[in-house]
């Protein structure tokens, strides 16, 4: 049979956070409510007057294990100015609760405070003096001795908690969260400190000390003291927020009530009695963390950008810059991207397809073919058909899904061969040192990293280089390694192909360089004309804008955190997924390989399910999953123009079992964990 537990003040703070994480499976919940209930999943609202014997009557009757009395007023200044109220919620009301439990032998805990000190040593034990220095704690603590005097098996726990408020209830952690997502400072005390724990750890050791039954007074706190400033930059730091806003002030320059400026707990007491240790404050911030994400997202797509304070800071000083095109952005982040990746230059542009439909116009390669995999977006191939060139499909490897690189090394017809576009598929680099030999035949090597920003060879030189290559091609779009909105960057270490990139991106216009044709025109008593340009070829405009640059700029700071949380997902995927028969992973050099896609290889027919029908239940529970690519050279157009699968059999298989899971930095390990659960669910494979 269940346990029942009754939380008293089951609507406030910290009420309504421990009934949100009480596991309902295992305990028949019920709450307390004194006017409007609250919406609650399998969580009893009881309206109970409990100054009211009729009412107490009624409560009996449902008899319950347990009692957790959250009923009290905390607002410092508010008890000061109210003292009939605090007296009845801190006090009076505890006492009938604690009476009540004695009368029915339920066991209580009552929650108090750690205001009960005078705030002169360091750190308090329970057995250490108590000196309250306002009207809250004197309450508090008459309200302890009080229930203790007439019920010696009473739990008090002394403690201070942070929360995920609900219910228009918020926390400490609340107010610094929600004020630095407004963009708002947060000013914290330096000089007043306490140990916070989060209500799910607070929770946990409660029914921890009831199941052993403890009695008297306990502290529940993590184990180092901190000051509240300190607290605001942690939460910062875990939520990705603007550490800048959170502004260190010392509790006098606040007109308060006087109030202890120490107020940080010893647990060992509790540690020794339970056994237990209590988790670091930085990892109940990261608990926090996760709750906010899961609850504040409803939907888990299958990628998605991740936006911090310094992405919109950077974006905001380009808007008031005056250069919001042409300006100062662009050659930042092409500097940038040299630097980051090794290559002597960079052109951004407006799209990875347009970085892709230059750089094969550059190196001029006329009336030839270029080799390239049919999985892949079909923007690969058609910048081919864009530059009168004609596409040839090589099959992938059914490992990798990358192209095979032995079937182009021994293809028949080389001499025909103008380029070949190698595409680090999902992340995971092709070994391209394999075709040096076919750079000797003036064969041009473009590869398309579109998903591989932040990838290495096995070398360990980074993709972009330009190593094995003559040019590299990034895409900048927002579920990429780095976002900015649209955009790509080419990469090279070729002069002439750089200048030529130049030229193509903005109208085949030559303005930097003083090689011009018209040398009467550009120059006047041998000094160039400053407002001289001349259009030498045909070009494009694909020029990428400061704005977006800005954002990519931004982003580049954290593209090492990007990379190494997605290999962390890319990991828990590959462990749950690991040993299931009928399913399957790409082979991927996990420590080289951006991770931009986890694709999994699923025999729905062993399953005895369709991927339309898996996809669509995934949908209903709010998952997003996607299928990277359909074939290119089985898409309507393409066949148009005479081309078919029977070359690619083994990019037709991998295809037809091809899933990609979500995959993202903001991606919590609880929606990790939902992920892998619902797909063996839905699959039928026993979850652990």
């Amino acid at each position: 049979m269940k346990k029942k537990i009754l939380i008293t003040g089951g609507t406030g703070l910290l009420g309504s956070s421990l009934l949100d994480h009480l596991d309902k499976i295992k305990y028949d919940v019920f709450y307390t409510v004194h006017k409007k209930k609250i919406n609650l999943k399998n969580a009893y609202s009881l309206k109970v007057n409990l100054s009211n014997k009729t009412d107490l009557i009624n409560l009996k009757k449902i008899n319950f294990d347990l009692i957790i009395n959250c009923i009290g007023l905390s607002d410092v200044e508010n008890c000061e100015k109210n003292s009939k109220l605090t007296k009845k919620l801190n006090i009076t009301i505890p006492n009938i609760i604690n009476n009540f439990a004695k009368k029915n032998k339920i066991k209580l805990i009552h929650i108090s405070t750690d205001h009960l000190y005078n705030g002169k040593k360091n750190l308090y034990f329970e057995n250490n003096k108590t000196s309250p220095l306002n009207a809250y704690a004197k309450s508090k603590l008459k309200s302890e001795q009080s229930i203790l005097k007439n019920n010696n098996n009473t739990l008090i726990i002394r403690t201070n908690f942070f929360c995920n408020g609900k219910f228009k209830n918020q926390s400490f952690s609340d107010k610094i969260i929600n004020n630095l997502n407004k963009r708002k400072k947060v000013y914290l005390f330096k000089d007043v400190f306490f140990t916070p724990v989060y209500t799910q750890d607070l929770l946990n050791i409660i029914l921890k000390g009831f199941s052993k039954n403890l009695s008297g007074i306990f502290n529940i706190s993590t184990p180092k003291s901190i000051s509240k400033y300190q607290f605001g930059l942690k939460i910062a730091e875990i939520f990705n927020l603007d550490k800048s806003l959170v502004i260190p002030i010392n509790i006098s320059e606040k007109n308060l009530i006087t109030r202890p400026k120490v107020m940080s707990l010893s647990s060992k007491r509790i540690e020794k009695s339970l056994k237990i240790k209590i988790k670091q404050i930085e990892k109940m911030l990261f608990e926090l963390y996760e709750d906010y994400k899961s609850k504040n997202q409803k939907l888990i797509p299958y990628g998605k950008h991740s936006l911090s304070s310094s992405d919109v800071d950077e974006v905001v000083k380009t808007l008031r810059s005056g250069h919001l095109t042409q300006g100062p952005k662009i050659s930042e982040l092409e500097n940038k991207i040299c630097k980051l990746v090794g290559c002597k230059y960079a052109v951004a542009v407006s799209s990875c397809t347009a970085g892709m439909h230059i750089a094969l116009s550059a190196v001029n390669v006329k009336k030839k073919q270029v080799l390239l995999p049919p999985i892949t977006f079909v923007s690969t191939a058609n910048v081919v058909l864009m530059n009168d060139l004609k596409p040839k499909f090589i099959d992938i490897d059914l490992n990798s899904a990358n192209l095979d690189l032995d079937k182009i090394i021994h293809f028949n017809n080389l001499k025909n061969v103008g380029a070949i576009i190698p595409v680090h598929f999902g992340g995971n680099p092709v070994d391209i040192k394999k075709l040096q030999i076919l750079r000797k035949k003036n064969i041009k090597i473009i590869e398309d990293s579109a998903h591989a920003l932040g990838s290495k060879y096995k070398c360990g030189s980074k993709i972009g280089s330009c190593k094995y290559s003559d040019l590299s091609v990034f895409s900048l779009h927002p579920v990429k390694t780095i976002a900015a909105g649209e955009g790509g960057i080419v990469t090279t270490n070729d002069k002439n192909l750089y200048k030529k990139l130049l030229r193509l991106r903005s109208h085949g216009i030559n303005k930097f360089d003083d090689k011009f044709i018209n040398k009467k025109n550009a120059y006047t008593k041998q000094k160039l004309n400053n407002w001289y340009y001349e259009m030498q070829e045909l070009g494009f405009h694909y020029r990428i804008t400061d704005i977006q640059a800005s954002l990519a700029v931004s982003q580049i700071k954290r593209i090492k955190s990007f990379v190494s949380k997605r290999l962390e997902i890319y990991n828990n995927y590959s462990k749950a997924f690991s040993k299931i028969k009928g399913i399957n992973k790409l082979d991927v050099y996990s420590k080289l390989s951006s991770h931009h896609l986890f694709i999994l290889k699923i025999n729905f027919k062993k399953f005895k399910i369709s991927r339309q029908e898996f996809m669509s239940k995934l949908k209903k529970i709010g998952i997003i999953t996607q299928v990277h690519y359909i074939p290119v050279n089985i898409h309507p157009y393409y066949q148009k123009l005479g081309y078919s699968s029977k070359s690619t059999p083994n990019a037709i298989k991998y295809y037809n079992e091809a899933i990609s899971l979500p995959i993202y930095f903001d991606l919590t390990k609880l929606q990790q964990s939902t992920v892998i659960n619902k797909i063996k669910n839905i699959l039928k494979i026993n979850v652990e």
